[in-house]
Parts: structure tokens; sequence; C-alpha cells
């Protein structure tokens, strides 16, 4: 097995994250009700799926050494707990899985961003 740093694999992990970017500026429905948040919302949970894919195999091809080490990671998961401890506390456990309707900002919105994270830091 080669390097991560220049492996295909790698490239891969900043190509989709480079078009998870442009989709979350360029995509949006016209004729839409909400033309902005659910296609930027849906493009963006699409790629997050195949960006966790592609962390995985990489974390399992070349170890967990393709994680960079540092106490910001710490931050990160704290903030992601303490975002899914609140929504299974919560009145609407609905509402806080997936956010209002027409924004979609609930824990999905925040697992979204945190693969994001992770694919950034690992690419």
């Amino acid at each position: 097995m080669g390097t991560f740093a220049g492996s295909p694999l790698r490239e891969a992990i900043v190509a989709v994250v480079a078009l998870k970017l442009v989709l979350i500026i360029a995509v949006f429905d016209p004729g839409g009700l909400q033309a902005f948040d659910l296609p930027k919302s849906l493009a963006s949970r699409a790629l997050a799926w195949v960006l966790a894919g592609l962390v995985t195999i990489a974390v399992l091809r070349h170890g967990i050494g393709v994680v960079p080490r540092t106490r910001l990671h710490l931050a990160v998961v704290a903030y992601v707990g303490v975002v899914v401890a609140s929504a299974a506390l919560a009145e609407n456990p609905y509402m806080a899985l997936y956010g209002d309707w027409g924004r979609f900002l609930g824990v999905t919105f925040v697992l979204d961003m945190a693969v994001l994270y992770l694919a950034v830091a690992v690419a």
C-alpha cells in the first residue's frame, strides 16, 4: 500500500469536498416554494454519504493516522454530542432531528457538517 498523501483516494475526497462546496453555493430551484434550502440540503446530504464512505475506506486502508492529531477535534465532538443530547431530550423529536420545514437545520445538518469537517481534515 502506498502513502495516503499521494493516493487517488485522497484526491477523490478532495474532489468530492470541492463538488459539495460548489453545489452548496450554486444549487437552487427557481420554481420551488423554498428555492434554496431544500435543494441545497438534498445535495449536501447526498454528498455527505459519499464523503463518509470515502473517509471510512481511507481509514480502513491507511489507518487512523489519516486523521490529523489536533485538539480541535475534541471541540467538534463535544459540540456534536451536545446537539445529539439536546435532540434526545427535545419536546418535538422530529423537529430536533430534521429541523423546521423549509430550513432543515436539525441534527442531520450538524452530522452532515461534521462529516464535511472530518473529510476536510483528512484531505
